[in-house]
């Protein structure tokens, strides 16, 4: 264990390790080099701003974690904290010292840290070495509307007979899921509804995204909002790109469409919408609408189940979840996971109770 080296890597050292053919040579990176350059481009991290601790066993990487700065909206206004995302360590070393130094390590850097998706593993081996507190509870819901083989991956499904029945099952899953959203459709017409598609946000629209800036738990400005509305199309993973250059986290999918959709009732701008569709999954990254048009989010996103070949809505947002509910938004089956987002204990008291995080927000 003598041999092994942790390492702080600021965000200007990483612009020299984006050009470094000899660092993509490693095994086990912690991060593709476009999931590289989206830490880099992130404007809330500063030239001098750690963003990765690494720890090495000669030029061998046997363990990581990023760290992505952010800024929150706290009792005294825009707070600079640290989202900590991508926690791995070699499978030799797991259970040893290594995994306590690197969490403290990057605790030491910045002790101001949300938790907004961790797995139940990495939450409780992180509580052990530094001091968090729940803030929020929150579920993820996969609302299926079909199936493909993407989602059976990400759900651990090995049985070769799934895989074998999946072309005959997944069109007849399909199209009762469309006949089912066109019938809801139809009950639920919007009528004057009209859909506007930007490739930047105007003044308008972002007038209409800080209305209620103050219930929100990030702190949002224009460069962040853009950056945050297509993040996805900048993670994704072209399925030429050989698995080798693939990291163990974030590895977003192979199809990715963002899009920023204002909607309009006649002539008044009544909302703003940011959707993403990923290998056939769709989540509302970010969504404000006037009040008495919330539900035309619903209706949105039925039109977009209907019009792609979305197999299933995945969100945290529990308004959608409510909404999706109370309207019956119909869906062939739900899986639940309980994903609460939890602060550490110096950034708790300093941020009030029950802020909203939109799916579009957080570790990545």
């Amino acid at each position: 264990m003598d041999d092994i080296t942790i390492k702080q890597f600021t965000k200007a050292e990483l612009i020299d390790i984006y050009d470094d053919s000899a660092f993509w040579q490693h095994e086990d990176l912690p991060f593709t080099r476009p999931r590289l350059a989206c830490y880099l481009h992130n404007s809330r991290a500063e030239l001098e701003d750690v963003l990765l601790v690494g720890a090495f066993e000669g030029s061998k990487i046997v363990g990581y974690l990023i760290l992505v700065p952010e800024r929150v909206n706290s009792l005294k206004g825009a707070l600079k904290v640290t989202w900590n995302s991508s926690w791995w360590i070699h499978p030799k070393h797991r259970g040893s010292w290594l995994t306590g130094k690197i969490a403290t390590t990057a605790f030491e850097i910045c002790d101001l840290v949300p938790v907004d998706s961790a797995t139940r593993v990495a939450l409780m081996t992180g509580m052990a070495y530094c001091d968090y507190e729940f803030y929020q509870e929150r579920q993820r819901k996969h609302y299926f509307l079909g199936m493909n083989r993407k989602i059976l991956k990400d759900f651990q499904v090995s049985n070769p007979l799934i895989y074998m029945a999946l072309p005959l099952v997944r069109p007849i899953l399909n199209c009762i899921s469309k006949i089912r959203l066109k019938r809801w459709l139809a009950k639920h017409k919007q009528s004057g509804l009209k859909a506007e598609y930007i490739h930047r946000l105007d003044q308008e629209s972002l007038d209409l995204m800080l209305e209620n800036a103050d219930r929100e738990l990030i702190y949002k400005d224009a460069d962040y909002l853009e950056y945050r509305a297509f993040l996805p199309l900048k993670l994704s993973n072209p399925t030429f790109i050989p698995k080798k250059y693939h990291s163990f986290f974030g590895n977003v999918g192979s199809q990715a469409e963002c899009r920023i959709v204002k909607l309009w009732q006649g002539e008044e701008q009544v909302g703003v919408v940011n959707y993403c569709i990923v290998d056939n999954t769709l989540t509302i990254r970010f969504h404000y609408l006037r009040p008495t048009h919330e539900d035309k989010l619903i209706y949105l996103m039925a039109k977009l189940c209907c019009e792609y070949y979305v197999d299933r809505i995945t969100t945290h947002d529990a308004y959608i979840i409510e909404r999706m509910q109370a309207l019956k938004l119909p869906y062939l089956f739900c899986k639940t996971i309980d994903m609460p987002i939890y602060l550490s204990k110096p950034l708790i008291d300093k941020v009030k109770p029950g802020l909203h995080l939109f799916d579009g927000e957080g570790a990545f």
